[in-house]
């Protein structure tokens, strides 16, 4: 009699969960099905579009500008969430409320409304992240990594040519007014010794190509990419012959696990690397445009460092006036570069920019980002990859361009995921969220 009555029992109950979920909303199901769909097969291109294309100065010598880069994604976006009823994620909308309400706290200071919409990319990048999903990230990995291995290739290509004295093409005045030139399959704005040139495919200068890839590589090895594939990566984009993808490229070296089929790859091809370039003159043009930028000048600073000065400059600033750590020092160096360095010593490209022309109210994100980035590696020694990418943003510092918010938005998703995809690192999060922020908020 028991028997019987626990199986009824049991029965009821499972047809009563049937019956609940049988009556959810046809919506909801239809929901799930099309968000599949959005998810891997718009949004990685939505993701690629912003963060690898959207910068070419190819769209800006045709009339595009950021702000229609942004409108398109949105209303792609915005479109698919009227048609499956997508829904906001609370941190993306405390984050929004967070930019907004700070940098309107700068407005009011400035007397300047513009500070209010100054980190519109950062939000774009933010509001598309918050639909990814680890099969998305994936795609858009794999997309990029086809992209630029193409465009590597073509830009070694232009190098060779201009290695062999075939002149540009023609040549386009940058974003910042300087010229670009066209070497038939890439683009260079910077000569070696005024012979060869560093390829800069698609972008406006070698070390914004340098970032892409390296931002590339990062992501992989985060996600567990093929190494292979990264590592051509890498090696090709060596012909940017850009400083800060070296640093990178060291620092993702200790990233990898070198088991013995690894550490035979790395010899082997070290070995070939070291015997094309000594075969050939590019030993030279490399010692020359890179090796060379890594000794010592006579007062004893590194040859191709040029950004500690400027690093001093913006520390007087912010020492000397008050104001500027907290809302920059002039509202012209957020929105005229140019007239910033007519009124103000040299600041740029370095980790105190940000906070000397935006103001730490606007730039809050940029170090928190950097923190998250170069703290990660205490998850293990994969996490130094993204502490490479650190570095880089350390060399060309802020997210709120429209491109290095999104590469940023998706390596803080990739480690978030991978972090949470342990199961001792769930367990090590777990203990802080109950045991420290809980009983420190009681």
């Amino acid at each position: 009699m028991l028997e019987v009555l626990s199986i009824s029992m049991i029965n009821e109950k499972s047809n009563s969960i049937m019956n609940r979920n049988y009556r959810l909303p046809q919506r909801v199901l239809l929901t799930g099905r099309v968000a599949l769909r959005f998810q891997r097969d718009v949004l990685p291109w939505l993701l690629f579009f912003m963060g690898f294309v959207a910068m070419t100065p190819i769209l800006h010598a045709i009339g595009w500008r950021g702000v229609y880069s942004v409108a398109f994604v949105l209303a792609i976006t915005l479109g698919f969430m009227y048609i499956e009823r997508l829904e906001l994620h609370p941190w993306f909308i405390y984050l929004t409320l967070s930019i907004v309400c700070l940098s309107s706290i700068s407005a009011v200071y400035w007397q300047d409304p513009r500070y209010i919409a100054s980190s519109v990319f950062l939000i774009v990048a933010t509001f598309l992240i918050q639909f990814a999903d680890t099969a998305s990230v994936e795609r858009t990995i794999s997309i990029a990594s086809k992209f630029m291995l193409l465009v590597l290739i073509l830009s070694c290509f232009g190098f060779l040519l201009s290695l062999f004295g075939v002149p540009p093409l023609t040549s386009f005045p940058n974003p910042d007014g300087r010229p670009n030139f066209v070497f038939y399959t890439t683009f260079s704005n910077s000569y070696i010794g005024g012979l060869v040139i560093r390829p800069a495919g698609i972008y406006d200068e070698p070390g914004a190509l340098s970032l892409y890839v390296c931002a590339i590589a990062c992501l992989r090895q985060l996600l567990n990419r093929d190494n292979r594939l990264t590592w051509i990566l890498l090696v090709l984009g060596f012909v940017t012959f850009s400083l800060a993808h070296l640093i990178y490229v060291v620092a993702h070296l200790f990233s990898e696990r070198l088991d013995r089929t690894n550490r035979r790859r790395l010899i082997l091809g070290t070995l070939l690397i070291v015997v094309v370039l000594l075969s050939t003159n590019l030993s030279a043009i490399f010692d020359q445009a890179l090796f060379m930028r890594l000794q010592l000048s006579e007062t004893g600073t590194v040859e191709g460092d040029n950004r500690s000065w400027r690093m001093i400059n913006a520390y007087e600033l912010s020492r000397d006036e008050p104001h500027v750590a907290l809302f920059g020092a002039d509202p012209v160096c957020r929105f005229d570069y140019d007239e910033c360095k007519r009124i103000f010593p040299p600041m740029g490209e370095n980790p105190l920019s940000p906070l000397v022309f935006n103001g730490f109210l606007l730039s809050w994100p940029y170090y928190l980002s950097l923190l998250f980035f170069l703290s990660s590696p205490v998850f293990g020694k994969k996490y130094l990859a993204s502490f490479g990418f650190g570095l880089l943003l350390l060399q060309r510092p802020g997210i709120e361009g429209i491109t290095k918010s999104v590469l940023a938005s998706i390596v803080v998703f990739a480690v978030v995921s991978e972090i949470f995809r342990s199961s001792s690192h769930r367990i090590i999060l777990r203990y802080l969220l109950k045991n420290v922020f809980v009983e420190r908020k009681e």
